[in-house]
């Protein structure tokens, strides 16, 4: 937009005259990423943005000063407001750009933080930081603590997808003398963020876990012991890998657990005979048995009639037997009731294996926070619904939009991605001006967690 050059007037002039006028242009302007440091141990990570004015060549800049207000956008990574997610989310009223001819500056924390100006061609650079990029913290719904209850997503990729990202958008730009307003070029710049080999998964994370333990006990003919220990035999320890433990009990699978392998060694020139379990007639007696590690519960895993018993070599449970998160945690004792077999030796080094069973289709378990902003009729509306497990595929995704109609009024809803992670995207069109105050519209999450919009076929890596 060009201003007016009718305060150039000549007075007292006579014959033919060249007049040569810069005009005023208010610029067009562009968000890109500049640059990104990757999260470490010690510390998360940062990504700087610029925001380009560039005005055409025989112009100069507008006197009219111009505020361009930008905000994050959750994608398959997501933002907190109160505390960072995958990053810190930027945006509110207070949160802009403003380019003028003599000065540029973007405003953090209510300071300036100032641009560069090019005096020659007028073109001016800001930069804004967005912090604590770490893609790898877990999100958190309404559960305290957030350990042990209530929901939370450990955010995990299928190994064919091994990135998440998020936005930073240009979503206004206003005019400060009301003169003349400028123009968006390039509206919104992509992040990336490269997922750790640890979290991304496959089929394989339900298969089986085992652990073999240091354990040994002596028996000899037509001895009956009673309850025999195997010695620190805790369950917790039999997935070692914390990641994918912590995705299993997200996605609501069942445990299963099985002393797989438990040899046995006669003694030279005694082969056992057998092993029998003494006991009255027709009562159930137990090979095996779990009991809490705080005494408070005890229960038998086999019975006699489901162990494999040959003559040499080892034995072990022939059924699976499920077990609850429960005893996972604070179970995991094992035992050998009274055996009597025939012959001397030792039966040493048990394995116990653990496998995990998913038969239920992925949960919706939230929707993440979004980034302090006011949004006007017809404006673009994105948010990210997060999933309980891994989504593998999805199709005929629809969303009730009367259930979001109280905190952020959208209409023409599509979903635009999220196959691969555990998070749904989505994008949709205000059907009125609202508030984006609390992280989400005028709901907190806690609330919004608990309305699940989303219909359709969505599975998981079973195929549930």
């Amino acid at each position: 937009a060009d201003e007016s050059a009718s305060y150039l007037k000549l007075k007292d002039e006579t014959g033919d005259k060249t007049i040569y006028a810069r005009w005023g242009h208010a610029g067009t302007y562009s968000i890109a990423l500049k640059s990104s440091t990757s999260a470490s141990p010690t510390g998360d990570g940062t990504s700087t943005f610029t925001i380009t004015r560039t005005i055409p060549a025989g112009t100069e800049a507008s006197t009219d000063p111009q505020r361009i207000y930008y905000r994050t956008v959750n994608g398959t990574a997501i933002g907190g407001t109160a505390d960072s997610i995958n990053f810190y989310h930027v945006g509110g009223a207070n949160v802009f750009a403003l380019f003028s001819d003599k000065e540029c500056y973007t405003m953090v924390d209510n300071a300036k933080k100032p641009g560069t100006i090019n005096q020659t061609t007028g073109e001016a650079v800001v930069e804004l930081d967005v912090t604590k990029e770490n893609i790898t913290t877990r999100y958190y719904g309404d559960e305290t603590p957030r350990e042990t209850n209530g929901i939370f997503a450990q955010l995990f990729n299928l190994k064919t997808t091994t990135t998440r990202y998020y936005t930073v958008e240009i979503y206004r730009l206003t005019s400060t003398m009301g003169e003349v307003t400028g123009a968006v070029g390039t509206k919104e710049a992509t992040r990336n963020m490269t997922v750790p080999s640890g979290y991304l998964l496959d089929t394989s994370v339900y298969g089986n876990y085992s652990h073999q333990y240091t354990w040994n006990f002596r028996f000899t003919e037509h001895h009956s012991p009673g309850k025999t220990s195997l010695n620190n035999t805790k369950l917790s320890e039999i997935i070692t890998d914390k990641n994918r433990e912590y995705y299993l009990r997200q996605a609501n699978t069942t445990l299963e657990i099985n002393l797989k392998s438990c040899p046995y060694k006669p003694d030279d020139g005694h082969q056992i005979g057998g092993m029998t379990i003494p006991g009255a007639s027709g009562e159930a007696q137990n090979w095996f048995t779990l009991q809490y590690t705080d005494g408070t519960a005890e229960r038998g895993l086999t019975s006699h009639a489901d162990i494999k018993a040959s003559k040499a070599g080892d034995f072990g449970m022939s059924n699976w037997e499920s077990i609850t998160w429960k005893e996972y945690d604070v179970g995991g004792w094992v035992f050998f009731p009274n055996i009597d077999g025939s012959g001397h030796g030792n039966i040493y080094n048990p394995t116990l294996s653990l496998r995990a069973t998913d038969n239920g289709a992925p949960d919706q378990v939230g929707i993440a926070p979004a980034a302090t902003t006011d949004y006007k009729k017809g404006d673009t509306v994105k948010f990210s619904v997060i999933y309980d497990e891994l989504i593998n595929s999805y199709s005929n995704v629809s969303v009730d939009t009367s259930k979001l109609t109280t905190y952020m009024p959208v209409t023409n809803v599509k979903c635009t991605g999220g196959a691969g992670t555990n998070i749904l995207t989505f994008e949709g069109t205000a059907a009125a001006d609202f508030s984006n105050t609390t992280g989400n519209g005028t709901g907190t999450n806690e609330q919004l967690m608990k309305i699940k919009p989303v219909s359709g076929t969505v599975k998981d890596i079973k195929g549930n």
